[in-house]
């Protein structure tokens, strides 16, 4: 047998010693970022929910918190989160929940940021392997010193990033084929936050296209990772109470735009964050009947376009890239028109889009674009210095610029998915242009018949 060559194990420590110090610089610049107050009400209700965990049980938790912290409108895999943060807190630091101390502030925060890191873990390994080396490293690089990335976790202190993780791992999975698995983190995505449903159709989609037995796969997978989840609040009684937050989330704000700078936001400025999004547009549909329509006729497209290419489902470099352009795609639909958007509820696409960066130029181009305009719809509303306080006070229709940029960057985006397909990915020919060609000869046909 002969011996594997000797420079193999050093280009793997090496690639290693480069992998951990991208890793371990954004976790040093992410706890140097972390004592920084941020949004202080988001930070201090995610503190309450830990100590009512540790103080009352995980289960009670959810129908009685302490100090009248407001009850958990998350799911329950959030509050386990907290709780374990809770119990960390309070074996290691101080019995005494104190809000103002910096190491509880930093604590209620490291779930978010350690998210951070697994997700340009993640990038690594995919890039790596359906790319090469250099564009697994330019990945992880990216995400973790993503500006907007580093603003939402390390500074204001919110989690989209812990659901945003599973996502991406229930979507690589996906592209290799490993099923149940895929199943298992949809289920523990979608009890981290309910904002997962953005992207339930895609899955149903392409578990359905990939054929009963891998159907049926995810479904039990699935099945299992939601059991787990639920166990101890169906143990603890409360299972009710669970998923009655879950239902009562969607509904919670039923505002037209929570300061998401999105269409609604472009057409009614700062008024759709007073609108009810009940109401209806000229008498005919409600804002969020609406939403809903096009965010289906989207998911509709998305599925057309790549229809021969999901089916029959076999690994590959076209599959994943699809997979995270129509995730990317979709998560940016869901944004810009669905209603009770909040400013931060784009932080997927942050993730989900990375992928198209690497390409081509254009793929990057609007990337780097879209997460400009995503950040500065977050300093509109927590503002990180005196200079975007200014630059805001400065232009007061900034906002509403911001907004109709995202606009003009969702149809850039569009027009970029449908070109993917139809002429930068190998393999299948797409659905689309067959049905136009088709369309137009049948309507030459008759043309002429007549």
């Amino acid at each position: 047998m002969s011996r594997p060559p000797h420079h193999l194990p050093r280009q793997m420590v090496f690639d290693s010693l480069i992998l951990s110090t991208i890793l371990m610089a954004g976790l040093i610049v992410r706890l140097l970022i972390a004592p920084a107050p941020g949004y202080e009400f988001d930070v201090g209700v995610n503190q309450g929910w830990a100590k009512s965990a540790v103080e009352l049980g995980l289960a009670r938790s959810y129908s009685e918190q302490v100090d009248g912290n407001m009850l958990p409108n998350y799911p329950p895999f959030s509050l386990m989160i907290f709780a374990n943060v809770g119990h960390v807190y309070k074996a290691f630091i101080s019995p005494e929940f104190d809000k103002s101390r910096l190491e509880y502030r930093i604590l209620i925060k490291l779930p978010a940021m350690l998210a951070d890191l697994g997700t340009a873990l993640l990038f690594f390994f995919l890039l790596k392997q359906w790319k090469n080396k250099k564009a697994g490293f330019l990945a992880a690089a990216a995400y973790t010193f993503h500006p907007a990335v580093l603003y939402e976790s390390a500074y204001w202190g919110q989690t989209d990033s812990i659901f945003t993780f599973f996502l991406v791992l229930a979507l690589s999975l996906f592209a290799s084929g490993r099923m149940t698995l895929a199943g298992v983190f949809i289920a523990v995505a979608l009890f981290t936050k309910v904002q997962t449903v953005m992207l339930g159709p895609l899955f149903l989609m392409i578990a359905l296209l990939a054929g009963w037995k891998s159907f049926l796969k995810i479904s039990a997978g699935a099945a299992a990772g939601g059991a787990l989840v639920l166990l101890p609040f169906f143990l603890g009684d409360t299972l009710m109470a669970v998923i009655k937050a879950m239902l009562g989330s969607v509904g919670y704000y039923s505002i037209v735009s929570s300061a998401a700078y999105n269409f609604w936001w472009m057409l009614f400025a700062d008024a759709a964050g007073s609108m009810q999004d009940t109401d209806l547009l000229f008498d005919l549909l409600s804002y969020r009947n609406i939403g809903f329509a096009i965010f289906g006729i989207a998911n509709l497209w998305i599925l057309f376009l790549f229809l021969k290419r999901w089916r029959p489902h076999k690994p590959s470099r076209a599959l994943f890239y699809s997979l995270f352009a129509a995730a990317s795609f979709l998560a940016f639909t869901f944004f810009l028109f669905s209603t009770q958007m909040h400013e931060r509820y784009l932080f997927p696409f942050i993730a989900l889009g990375l992928p198209l960066a690497f390409i081509n130029r254009r793929g990057a181009f609007l990337y780097a674009a879209i997460s400009l305009l995503f950040l500065s719809n977050l300093m509109g509303w927590l503002p990180l210095s005196f200079v975007d306080r200014a630059l805001f006070r400065t232009f007061p229709t900034l906002d509403v610029t911001i907004a109709a940029c995202q606009f003009f960057a969702y149809i850039a985006l569009l027009r970029y998915v449908h070109t993917l397909e139809v002429r930068v990915l190998p393999g299948h020919r797409s659905l689309v242009p067959v049905f136009v060609t088709r369309w137009k000869r049948a309507f030459k046909h008759h043309k002429r018949t007549t």
